[in-house]
C-alpha cells in the first residue's frame, strides 16, 4: 500500500508530468483520501489516457472527487474503478459526470464505447453496484445523443451479448451485458433496469430479427432475455409483448391458415389476455372491414364473436390495421372434413354439423341480412373433444384409457359447438350483394349474375335467404355424400370446368345421380356411404334437394328446412 505520504508524493509528481500515459494503482489500498489527492492532477493532466484504480478501497466520496476531474480532463480515455466500495451516490456522480464530459460526445465511436465499460466493470465485478443499473441506465442516455453515430454501434445485437473475462473473474461471473442489467433489481422497481431503457435505446436500433434473437438469447444458466425481464416489474410488460403485433398478439412463424383476395388469417397467442388463443382475420380493405362490423352489429349466438380490447386507443389500432380478432377454433368444416374423414360416413355427426349451421343462419336471417358466403371453410368448430389423448397424475403425463377405448367417430354430437366465420360478404336483404363470390357454392342467381352481368349497373343483384339456403344445401351435400357437387379449385373453392359453369347457370334441381351417392353404408361394395336407415338416407336426399332447387322462390326457408324430417326424424 502506498499511504497517505506516499500518495500525496505521487500526485504531486503526477501534477509536474508531461509525458505519462497510463497510470495502474490497482489494490494499493488508496481508500478515498488516496483519490481525492489524485483527483487534482488528474483533472490538469493533458497526457493520461488509462488510469486502473480498481481494488483500491475508494467509496463514494473518492468516487465524488474524481468525478470532479473527470469534468475538467479532456485525455482520460480508460477509468477502471472495479472492486471498489462505491455506492449509489458515487456511481451517479460518476455517470453524471461521464455524460457531461466534453471529450465524450467528440470522441471517436470506439473511445466512447470503453467510457461505457467502465460502468460495465461495476455491473459486473462490484456487488453493490449489481443494484445501480438504472444509474447506468441514466448514464447511457444523457451520454448518446439520438443522431450521434456511439447509437448505432448500439443496435447491434452482439454488444449486449458480450462477457467480461479475466483470470480473476468466477466463470458464473460472466454472464452476458444485458442478462447482467437485468438481474439488478434486488429492491425490487427501485433499482431495476426501466423499461424505457429496453424499449428506446436497445431494441429500438434494432432490426424485428435481431430483436427477437437478443430476447431470446440464453446466458450460461439458460436463462433469456425474456424471461428474466418477465420477472422484473419495470420491464415485464415490456419482455411480455415485445415482438408482437398491435402489442399483444404472439404470431408464430410459417404460412397463415388461410389467405384469400379479401383477407388473410393468422393464428396467435394473446399475451394481455392470459396466452388466450385467437385468430388474427386481418382485411385488404377498408370496406370489406366495415362490411364484417356492420354485419355484426346485432350479435348472432351462431356466428363467431369478435374480441375487441377494453381501452379505446387499442380499438381503434385493431381498426386502423383492418384487424378483426376471434376465439381460435380447433378445425375448419373443411380442414375437419379431410382430416377426419366423416362426410359421407357418419350420418348422426353429418346432421349434426348441418343443423347446429342451419340454427346460425336461421338466426342471421332472423335479423335481416344474409351471411352471403356459405361454404365449409367458413364454419368453424369451437370445442374440442371430450375424450382427450392424453390424462394427468401425478408423475405426469400418461395416455388416456377413455381415448384408448374410444373410436374416431365416438365424438358425441353435444361435443361439437359449431359456429359461422367470416361475415364480410353479409349484406341485408333486398341490398346488393358483394363481388366476393365462391362459385362452387353460389346459388345458379348468383353464378349468373357473377358471370355475365356483374360489372352491369342495371344488373344489380338483391339480397335473398335463398342465396344462403343454396349455399347451405350445397355444403349439406358434401357431407352427406362425402363429394363435392362440381369439381373445384380447393385454393378458392371456385368451379374448373366450363361446363360445370354452364351447368350451374342453368341448374333446375339435383338428378339422381348425385342424389344417389348420398347412400347407405354396403358390405358389398367399398365407397363412402352413410351409417343411416333407409328412411334416414331418403329424408337426407329430400332435405337436399329442397335447398338445391334451380328457382330461387321456391327453395326452401331455413325455418322450414330446420322442421324438415331429416332433422326431426318424424
Amino acid at each position: 500500500a502506498l499511504g497517505d505520504a506516499g500518495t500525496q508524493a505521487l500526485a504531486e509528481a503526477l501534477a509536474e508530468s508531461t509525458a505519462l500515459e497510463s497510470l495502474a494503482l490497482c489494490s494499493n489500498g488508496l481508500g478515498d483520501s488516496g483519490a481525492l489527492a489524485l483527483a487534482s492532477p488528474i483533472a490538469q493532466s493533458t497526457t493520461l489516457t488509462a488510469i486502473n484504480l480498481s481494488d483500491s478501497r475508494i467509496g463514494d466520496a473518492g468516487a465524488q472527487a474524481l468525478a470532479n476531474a473527470l469534468g475538467q480532463n479532456h485525455a482520460l480515455q480508460v477509468l477502471t474503478l472495479s472492486r471498489n466500495s462505491i455506492k449509489d451516490d458515487g456511481a451517479l456522480s460518476l455517470a453524471e459526470a461521464l455524460a457531461k464530459n466534453a471529450s465524450l460526445s467528440s470522441m471517436p465511436t470506439l473511445i466512447s464505447i470503453k467510457y461505457v465499460f467502465i460502468m460495465l466493470h461495476f455491473l459486473l465485478h462490484v456487488e453493490i453496484s449489481r443494484m445501480n443499473a438504472h444509474i447506468f441506465a441514466v448514464f447511457l442516455y444523457l451520454a448518446v445523443i439520438p443522431d450521434d453515430p456511439l447509437t448505432d454501434y448500439f443496435g447491434g445485437y452482439r454488444l449486449w451479448l458480450q462477457t467480461e473475462e479475466g483470470e480473476n473473474i468466477p466463470e458464473e461471473h460472466q454472464i452476458p451485458i444485458l442478462h447482467a442489467l437485468l438481474q439488478c433489481r434486488p429492491r425490487g422497481a427501485e433499482y431495476a433496469l426501466p423499461e424505457e431503457f429496453c424499449r428506446d435505446f436497445i431494441f429500438a436500433h434494432l432490426p424485428p430479427d435481431q430483436g427477437l434473437r437478443l430476447m431470446n438469447a440464453e446466458d450460461s444458466m439458460g436463462r433469456s432475455i425474456r424471461s428474466l425481464a418477465r420477472t422484473n416489474r419495470n420491464t415485464r410488460r415490456w419482455a411480455v409483448t415485445y415482438g408482437t403485433f398491435l402489442g399483444r398478439y404472439l404470431i408464430p412463424e410459417g404460412p397463415p391458415e388461410y389467405e384469400s383476395g379479401t383477407c388473410v388469417v393468422r393464428f396467435a397467442t394473446d399475451v394481455l389476455a392470459s396466452d388466450r388463443p385467437v385468430a388474427l382475420k386481418i382485411m385488404r380493405r377498408r370496406e370489406q372491414f366495415d362490411r364484417e362490423i356492420k354485419a355484426r352489429e346485432t350479435p348472432t349466438r351462431g356466428c363467431v364473436q369478435l374480441l375487441w380490447p377494453d381501452d379505446a386507443q387499442a380499438r381503434r389500432d385493431h381498426e386502423e390495421k383492418l384487424c378483426l380478432v376471434m376465439p381460435r377454433g380447433s378445425r375448419t368444416l373443411s380442414q375437419a372434413m379431410s382430416a377426419e374423414r366423416f362426410a359421407g360416413r357418419n350420418l348422426q355427426k353429418a346432421r349434426h354439423i348441418a343443423q347446429k349451421l342451419a340454427e346460425s343462419l336461421l338466426e342471421l336471417h332472423e335479423s335481416g341480412r344474409i351471411h352471403g358466403d356459405v361454404e365449409p371453410r367458413n364454419a368453424v368448430r369451437m370445442s374440442s373433444s371430450r375424450s382427450s389423448t392424453f390424462a394427468t397424475n401425478p408423475s405426469g403425463l400418461y395416455v388416456s384409457e377413455a381415448w384408448r377405448a374410444s373410436s374416431r367417430d365416438a365424438r358425441s354430437a353435444e361435443d361439437e359447438d359449431w359456429q359461422l366465420i367470416d361475415l364480410d360478404a353479409s349484406a341485408v336483404f333486398g341490398d346488393p350483394v358483394t363481388k366476393k363470390v365462391s362459385l362452387g357454392y353460389a346459388a345458379p342467381e348468383v353464378a349468373r349474375w357473377h358471370l355475365r352481368n356483374r360489372e352491369n349497373a342495371d344488373q344489380t343483384l338483391r339480397a335473398s335467404a335463398a342465396m344462403d339456403v343454396w349455399g347451405f344445401g350445397v355444403l349439406l351435400y358434401q357431407l352427406l355424400s362425402g363429394t363435392h357437387l362440381f369439381l373445384l379449385d380447393e385454393r378458392n373453392n371456385n368451379l374448373i370446368d366450363t361446363r360445370d359453369k354452364a351447368e350451374l347457370m342453368k341448374w333446375l334441381a339435383p338428378d339422381q345421380e348425385r342424389l344417389k351417392r348420398i347412400r347407405q353404408q354396403s358390405e358389398a361394395e367399398y365407397v363412402e356411404s352413410l351409417n343411416g336407415t333407409p328412411s334416414e338416407i331418403e329424408a337426407a336426399r329430400d332435405a337436399v334437394s329442397k335447398c338445391l332447387v334451380g328457382n330461387p322462390n321456391e327453395r326452401i326457408s331455413m325455418r322450414d328446412l330446420l322442421r324438415h324430417s331429416f332433422f326431426v326424424g318424424k
